[in-house]
C-alpha cells in the first residue's frame, strides 16, 4: 500500500483520471492504501465478528433458560448485530463505509454486542 488516503493520487497516476471522487469499495481502497496485509487484516477482524456472532446465536438457542424473555432478548441483541454486521459489509462493497463516520460508529456499536456474549456464553 502507499500510506492512508492515497487511493485518489494513485488512481490519477495510474490510470489518468483526474477527480477528487473516493473509492467506492472498501475492499480496493484497503488494498491501495494499506496493502495486502492490511486488507487481510481488516478481512479477518470482519470475520471474526461475524463468526463470534453467529456462535453466539447457536449457543443461546442450545442453552435452556429458565426465564424466556432473557433468552428472546440476548437472541434479538445478537440478530441486530449480524444485521448491522451484513448491512455494513454491503455498504462496503458499494461506498467507502470508513470515511462514513455514522456507519462507521455503528458497525463499531453493534459489532462490541457479540464479543460480550462470545465471552459470557462459549468462554465462561
Amino acid at each position: 500500500g502507499k500510506g492512508p488516503l492515497s487511493y485518489v493520487i494513485l488512481r490519477q497516476q495510474y490510470l489518468g483520471v483526474e477527480s477528487s471522487l473516493g473509492v467506492h469499495n472498501v475492499f480496493i481502497q484497503l488494498l491501495a492504501e494499506t496493502g495486502i496485509i492490511g486488507t487481510l487484516l481488516f478481512c479477518v477482524c470482519v470475520i471474526t465478528l461475524l463468526y463470534q456472532t453467529i456462535r453466539s446465536l447457536m449457543a443461546i438457542k442450545l442453552r435452556s433458560y429458565q426465564d424466556e424473555e432473557a433468552q428472546s432478548n440476548n437472541e434479538n441483541c445478537l440478530l441486530t448485530s449480524l444485521y448491522v454486521q451484513v448491512v455494513f459489509l454491503t455498504f462496503c462493497m458499494s461506498e467507502s463505509a470508513l470515511s462514513e463516520y455514522n456507519m462507521f460508529y455503528t458497525y463499531i456499536l453493534f459489532s462490541a454486542i457479540p464479543v460480550y456474549y462470545y465471552r459470557e456464553l462459549i468462554i465462561n
